[in-house]
C-alpha cells in the first residue's frame, strides 16, 4: 500500500486526519466548517509564498496567503485549487515532519551549522566583509532607489499586477444571469 495521498478531488471532502473526519462526518454545506484547518493554513503558506515570490514584497505576501486561506473556505474552483494547494502544503510538511523525526535532520544541521557559523566569525571579524558588504548595499540601494524614480518601475509594476489580478478576478467570477442568458442564445 502506497503512503501518497489519493489525486485530489473536488467533490470529495476535505480531511486531512481521521479526527478531521471524525469531526466533519455531517457535512453541513458550509465551506468554513467542512474544510480542516490544516487545508486552510496549508492554502495560506502556499499564497504567501507564491504572493512574495511573484511580487517580490513581504507585504503582498502576507495578503496572498490571507486571500488564499479564505478563498479555500469557498465554492468553485478558486476555492477547489487553494484546498488542493493547501493540502499538498499541508501533506508536504507532515512528511518533512516524519523525515526529521526518523533522520534527525534539524539536530544534524544545527550541529553543523554550529561550527560553520563560528568560522566564519573569525573570518568575518579578521577581513571585515559585513562591513564591506553593508557599504555594498548600501551603495546599490541608493543607486536601486534612483532607478526606480526614473524609470517608475515600482509603479509599473505594481499596476500590471493591479490589472492581472482584476482580470483574474473577473474571470474567476460567477457569471451573472444576464450574461449566462447571452451565451445561451
Amino acid at each position: 500500500m502506497s503512503d501518497r495521498p489519493p489525486p485530489y478531488n473536488p467533490a470529495a471532502p476535505v480531511y486531512t486526519t481521521q479526527a478531521d473526519n471524525d469531526k466533519n462526518n455531517n457535512q453541513s454545506g458550509d465551506p468554513m466548517k467542512d474544510t480542516a484547518l490544516k487545508t486552510i493554513a496549508g492554502a495560506a503558506v502556499a499564497g504567501g509564498v507564491v504572493g512574495c515570490a511573484l511580487a517580490g514584497s513581504l507585504v503582498v505576501g502576507v495578503a496572498a496567503g490571507a486571500g488564499a486561506a479564505a478563498l479555500a473556505t469557498q465554492k468553485g474552483t478558486g476555492g477547489d485549487i487553494a484546498r488542493a494547494s493547501g493540502n499538498a502544503v499541508s501533506a508536504t510538511g507532515d512528511r518533512l515532519k516524519d523525515i526529521n523525526e526518523k533522520h534527525h535532520v534539524v539536530s544534524k544541521t544545527k550541529k553543523a551549522t554550529a561550527g560553520v557559523v563560528k568560522e566564519a566569525k573569525k573570518i568575518d571579524e579578521k577581513h571585515h566583509i559585513s562591513k564591506n558588504i553593508k557599504k555594498g548595499s548600501v551603495k546599490v540601494f541608493r543607486a536601486t532607489k534612483e532607478f526606480d524614480r526614473q524609470h517608475q518601475v515600482s509603479k509599473k509594476a505594481g499596476n500590471a499586477f493591479v490589472s492581472g489580478a482584476n482580470y483574474l478576478t473577473k474571470k474567476l467570477a460567477p457569471k451573472k444571469e444576464s450574461e449566462v442568458a447571452k451565451v445561451k442564445t
